[in-house]
């Protein structure tokens, strides 16, 4: 993601270790606060679903390895299939993950 966004080329083997170790702190605590729920706090969309399931569009082109969490998985998927978000992404909100692999 670097290289695409920053203009970074260099790889820090050390900075992507310690950002995967938190990485899968996080996750951890989002993966459980999901369990059984169908959003982030319940069972009514909120502002906190927006926020955190934006970043996890560029999960595929970032390598976020989201394969042990499966309630993040389902819950993003849903999130995908929203159409205020659908449009977002139809609107350029959000780039297309094909296009942006490009």
């Amino acid at each position: 993601m670097k290289p695409k966004f920053m203009g970074v080329t260099e790889y820090d083997a050390a900075g992507v270790a310690k950002a995967t170790e938190r990485f899968h702190r996080a996750a951890a605590v989002l993966d459980g606060q999901l369990e059984g729920k169908k959003y982030v706090t319940g069972g009514g969309l909120t502002l906190a679903d927006f926020a955190l399931g934006a970043p996890l569009h560029y999960a595929t082109q970032g390598r976020f390895p989201l394969e042990p969490y499966g309630e993040i998985r389902r819950w993003h998927a849903s999130l995908m299939g929203l159409p205020a978000w659908q449009k977002a992404i139809q609107q350029g909100a959000l780039p297309d993950r094909a296009a942006a692999a490009a």
